[in-house]
């Protein structure tokens, strides 16, 4: 049976995912300049809980250490880099290791009984910095997503190729056969009246 090819252009959705990798990319652009001008300078807030008791005290001033090491550790590794599908997983599991030590600095003051003004100092200090990591965490997710776009781009043909059988010894449908009608009974044909085939037919 003959085929028939046919050749398609890209298809869209091709461009369509071009396009949206140019808005991302302006997004990640956006948010690690923001990330660069909003970075949080790592104070010391253990004066803050001068009152509090020498055991919370000592969890929190452990818990800031982990924080502070965890925050150098992300910022010479992944700081402003771009690296690897594996690069930016690490990253994203580094943001949240940093983010874990927040929650537990913000549960260590809730047990310090403190003035509810250093309290709220406290608590909007470690919020300033988990807004931060949350962002920094999204930013690692959106380059993440890159690798996930080239992928799909990878997978894609350029060209499709689709093949289309065509049915060439199609059988015509068949005719109906012509029948002549005989005359009704006692009907009298002209004598010059004779259709070749009927059973009825007059002889001149």
């Amino acid at each position: 049976m003959p085929k028939l090819i046919i050749r398609q252009n890209t298809p869209k959705t091709l461009t369509t995912l071009k396009i949206t990798w140019v808005a991302v990319l302006g997004l990640i652009l956006m948010i690690a300049g923001t990330l660069w001008w909003f970075q949080p300078r790592q104070e010391n807030l253990l004066p803050l809980l001068s009152t509090a008791d020498k055991t919370i005290q000592t969890q929190y001033q452990a818990t800031q250490t982990k924080l502070n090491q965890l925050i150098q550790g992300f910022n010479q590794r992944f700081g402003q880099k771009q690296g690897s599908k594996n690069y930016h997983e690490q990253a994203i599991a580094q943001a949240d290791a940093i983010l874990e030590q927040l929650n537990q600095l913000d549960e260590i003051v809730e047990q310090a009984n403190l003035p509810s003004e250093t309290l709220k100092t406290l608590n909007t200090a470690h919020q300033y910095q988990r807004d931060y990591w949350d962002t920094q965490r999204h930013f690692q997710e959106l380059r993440l997503s890159r690798f996930e776009d080239e992928a799909i781009l990878a997978s894609s043909p350029v060209h499709h190729e689709l093949a289309v059988e065509a049915e060439a010894d199609a059988v015509a449908p068949t005719a109906k056969k012509f029948q002549f009608a005989t005359p009704p009974a006692g009907v009298e044909l002209p004598a010059d009246f004779c259709v070749p085939g009927a059973s009825t037919c007059k002889a001149q």
